[in-house]
């Protein structure tokens, strides 16, 4: 039994205590005895199971103290007694147990303040300490948990503000201290920009609610209960009262006033009484009309129209389940801001990075430049084409973001290696290739059906020195897909030739079946271009536009190295 990995005994209808002696089980990994009716104390004996990683005694009946004996568990990963009548402080030696990723002491009759030693729990996800009787601030140690995602304190005594540090929390997705004695305000919460649920109602905060960053996901259920809490959310704005009220106010001052005026004016004369009585008279219709006003609270409360437009931070679109619970931050941190020891590859208009996700699963990020003038406009035939694809050959699209780095696409990573390892590692068919080309034996290595058929083989061989072009080690010697579709179409055989010509070998004939663009081609269509690419002026083929010619010039000079 010493050597038994696994010990499920849950959900059952077990009675009585748990047996000291399941401490012997000294190479057990996962003791679950949730979900039954035992009674009695948590044996200490169970900090002796070293090599435990797992410990569910949830949904029973347990009482007593949590045994500071289970501190000595520095395996263990998740510990979760909630739901019993277990009592007492929480014992700092917890702090030591440096692999714990969950920890659930909900629903207990608990008391004293949060331990400040589990700041030591830095691989710590998940902290559940809600429904007890816990006491004291919420203690400042707990932003140390950098890995935190979880954090549920409510429906304790916990009193004091929140404490800024838990704004560096930026991995926080939920976080629970409702119906405590919290006081202070919420603004140091703005930082936590990965927030997805946050309820802090019923206590004593003060001041307003934010509204900026994320606070505008919150719905007003997170902050009811605080009665000097004000802000749009709670339908009570802030420093100002309703027109209606601040008029009536206004009017009963102003009336005061008048009768103070006229009374301490017996001795003025008739026509400086009649004037004073008039002129208040006028104040008092204005302030009556602004108050019987509507109230229509502008749309725009931190300015007009014309300020500029505060854009949110960027946000992650998840397109596949492998990406969940991840964020825009999260992506960041990982890459640490997109670094360059990240990066896997790169092209004229993008660069790729490898990211391994919180599941350690990895994800190829790419990274389109955001001065690339069709920048935006590939992003959306990208999403568009991609998106749609389903296909076990072809990578998936998990995820995309518009962010300051430029606009990421996020693919499956292909463990196998890039295209670029295939084209520039060294290969031999990639050595074989360019040693065809250099040594000008590149119609070897030309389906023989071509060249049975085609008369210029010329046109051919330029065809493939230019696709040669498009892997070139370094992307700005590189055509782009729209210059390249521009020279091929150069390359186009003319439709100004002489039908007669070609009508009459035909009948002779002497001219193969026009079973490929290239039967028949004007030898001036093929002025030899890469000679005279210098000077596109030259250049006279009637498919041939100057443009085009120029384009030539651009990367024709890498052409002309290997041509004839």
């Amino acid at each position: 039994m010493q050597a038994l990995a696994v010990l499920d005994l849950s959900c059952n209808m077990l009675s009585g205590s748990i047996p000291p002696i399941l401490g012997n089980l000294t190479y057990t990994e996962k003791l679950y005895l949730h979900g039954n009716k035992l009674t009695g104390f948590i044996p200490p004996e169970l900090g002796n199971m070293t090599k435990l990683h797992y410990l569910e005694l949830n949904d029973n009946h347990l009482s007593g103290r949590i045994p500071p004996e289970l501190g000595k568990l520095t395996d263990l990963f998740d510990l979760n007694v909630a739901n019993n009548n277990l009592e007492g402080p929480i014992p700092d030696n917890l702090g030591s147990c440096k692999s714990l990723n969950s920890l659930n002491v909900h629903g207990n009759k608990l008391t004293g303040t949060i331990p400040g030693a589990l700041k030591s729990l830095e691989s710590m996800t998940y902290l559940n300490l809600s429904s007890n009787n816990l006491q004291g601030p919420i203690p400042i140690e707990l932003s140390r948990i950098g890995n935190l995602d979880t954090l549920d304190i409510s429906n304790n005594n916990i009193i004091g503000s929140i404490p800024s540090s838990l704004g560096d929390l930026e991995h926080l997705l939920k976080l629970r201290l409702q119906n405590n004695k919290l006081s202070g305000d919420v603004s140091s919460l703005v930082n936590c920009l990965s927030l997805s649920l946050l309820n802090v109602s019923y206590n004593k905060l003060v001041g307003v609610i934010p509204t900026s960053n994320n606070f505008s996901r919150f719905p007003p259920d997170s902050f009811i209960g605080n009665p000097d809490l004000c802000g749009n959310w709670l339908n009570s704005p802030c420093h100002v009262n309703h027109p209606t009220e601040r008029a009536v106010n206004h009017v009963k001052n102003m009336r005061n006033k008048l009768i103070n005026v006229i009374h301490h004016a017996a001795t003025l004369s008739k026509a400086a009484i009649l004037g004073i009585a008039l002129g208040g008279l006028v104040i008092l219709l204005m302030i009556l009309l602004a108050a019987c006003r509507p109230y229509n609270p502008s749309p725009f409360p931190d300015g007009s129209l014309d300020k500029p437009v505060s854009f949110s931070p960027p946000k992650l679109v998840i397109l596949h389940m492998n990406m969940a619970l991840h964020v825009y931050e999260d992506i960041m941190r990982m890459t640490e801001n997109l670094s360059e020891k990240y990066i896997i590859g790169y092209g004229a208009s993008s660069t790729v990075y490898k990211c391994v996700l919180k599941n350690c699963k990895p994800v190829a990020i790419k990274r389109l430049y955001s001065h690339y003038p069709q920048c935006l406009k590939e992003f959306e035939t990208e999403l568009e084409t991609v998106g749609s694809i389903k296909h076990r050959n072809l990578v998936s699209l998990q995820g995309y973001s518009l962010s300051p780095y430029g606009h990421l696409l996020f693919y499956d990573y292909m463990e196998n290696g890039s295209l670029w390892d295939l084209l520039h590692g060294n290969l031999i068919t990639n050595s074989l290739i360019l040693s065809k080309t250099a040594n000008n034996a590149v119609m070897e290595t030309v389906d023989p059906d071509i060249t049975a058929t085609c008369n210029d083989l010329g046109a051919v061989k330029k065809v493939y020195q230019l696709a040669l072009l498009c892997t070139k080690r370094q992307p700005s010697d590189r055509p782009t897909m729209h210059e390249v579709t521009r020279v091929l179409g150069s390359l186009m055989p003319s439709t100004t030739a002489d039908a007669t010509t070609i009508s009459s070998k035909q009948q002779e004939g002497t001219l193969p079946p026009p079973s490929l663009p290239c039967a028949k081609v004007p030898a001036s269509c093929y002025i030899d271009e890469y000679a005279n690419l210098k000077t596109p002026h030259l250049v006279n083929c009637p498919s041939m536009s100057t443009s085009d010619a120029q384009l030539f010039l651009k990367f024709g000079e890498v052409i002309s190295q290997n041509s004839e």
